[in-house]
């Protein structure tokens, strides 16, 4: 069945750099927070440990939310061009004086 879920919502999550819990605190790392994506209603994307609380982030699912997002603004961009060109065509037309005009 198809995936509902409100793809652009991961428009709102924050890169961080960090250090993970217990490692090196010399070896800094780039990524989302697992607990900030489940805020934000991207449970799908979370990973949780064996308590049910907020362990990781699966960024190959994460994927498949930003394509979501790329085709919606795709079809934005298409019907952004569709206007212009309507708008073009209709400021041609007011500059251009009518051939059949005396």
């Amino acid at each position: 069945m198809p995936l509902k879920a409100d793809f652009a919502r991961i428009l709102l999550a924050e890169p961080y750099i960090y250090t993970r819990k217990g490692g090196d605190a010399n070896q800094w790392e780039i990524g989302y927070m697992a607990e900030d994506l489940e805020a934000i209603g991207l449970t799908p994307l979370v990973e949780y440990n064996g308590e049910g609380l907020p362990d990781g982030v699966n960024y190959e699912k994460s994927v498949l939310f930003l394509n979501e997002v790329i085709k919606s603004q795709q079809a934005q961009i298409r019907a952004l061009e569709a206007r212009l060109a309507e708008i073009e065509l209709l400021l041609a037309s007011l500059v251009q004086p009518d051939a059949r005009l005396p």
